[in-house]
């Protein structure tokens, strides 16, 4: 489990809990509110994160799908082995929308 996943389940513990607390008990009541906002800003944080790593990964295709494209474009390629530069070079200009970082 992560610990995105553990926070949610703690969210909504503390949730049920507010549910089922009586209306005198304002001093537990006020601590789980502030624990409850805490979490829920760590939530968001973390999926904040997530999204942005999800967003920034860059795609980086497998030396068999730059080596089929290659056959396909025409251009010369060595059925096995290291895949030159130039020809993740001329894949990466074909494919700008899955562009490889530029440190690989």
């Amino acid at each position: 489990m992560t610990r995105l996943q553990r926070l949610r389940l703690l969210a909504a513990a503390i949730d049920a809990e507010l549910e089922g607390l009586p209306a005198g008990n304002t001093q537990r009541r006020d601590r789980l509110i502030d624990l409850r906002r805490q979490v829920r800003a760590e939530v968001a944080a973390l999926e904040r994160r997530e999204a942005h790593r999800r967003r920034e990964a860059p795609t980086r295709p497998s030396d068999g799908e730059v080596r089929d494209w290659a056959r396909a474009a025409g251009l010369p390629v060595n059925p096995r082995g290291y895949v030159k530069s130039t020809l993740r070079a001329a894949w990466n200009l074909a494919h700008p929308s899955n562009r490889e970082s530029d440190a690989s």
